[in-house]
């Protein structure tokens, strides 16, 4: 049996507000580039009042930034106590999550919506989660460990104990 210290549950609702809030904060950032650094192949800025035009499903964000996180495993003992192996699914994650929008905004004909928010969007929510991931490293790293008894003498038991030592993801 697992048991998790009090804490823990506090620690991983402060991530996944993070992990919410870096959504947000990339999506408002991608506006606030588009609106002021004129990107290649566009015909220039988008006007700021742009912005207030535009619909944003932001409760679509919020569900496809937690799902894409959880289905890619992202919220796993193992991508939590070493975020560093799980680059590349965070970057993913971001990805899924721009192209879950994309989706959403096509189906619902919102055609005007401009497509290189989009794209800023999913960069900067990968750097975003990174970035907060590895924040979040050493107050994860206090996850509980567990206790394991290997009941034995011979060369099997001490097999059994090699390979769990040698899978720190364990937490044992």
């Amino acid at each position: 049996m697992h048991r998790r210290d009090s804490g823990w549950r506090l620690r991983w609702g402060m991530l996944v507000a993070g992990d919410l809030l870096a959504s947000a904060l990339a999506y408002l950032a991608a506006w606030g580039i588009r609106v002021s650094v004129p990107l290649p192949l566009t015909t220039g800025f988008i006007p700021a009042l742009r912005f207030d035009e535009v619909q944003h499903h932001w409760p679509e964000m919020i569900v496809v930034q937690v799902g894409a996180l959880y289905f890619l495993g992202l919220y796993e003992t193992r991508a939590l106590l070493r975020p560093r192996d799980h680059v590349g699914a965070t970057v993913a994650a971001g990805v899924v999550q721009a192209l879950a929008l994309i989706a959403g905004y096509f189906f619902r004909a919102d055609l005007v919506f401009p497509r290189t928010v989009f794209l800023l969007h999913a960069g900067l929510d990968g750097a975003l989660l990174i970035l907060w991931r590895l924040a979040c490293s050493p107050l994860l790293h206090r996850y509980p460990r567990r206790r394991v008894l290997v009941v034995g003498a011979d060369h099997a038991a001490t097999e059994v104990v090699a390979a769990i030592r040698g899978q720190h993801w364990l937490g044992m």
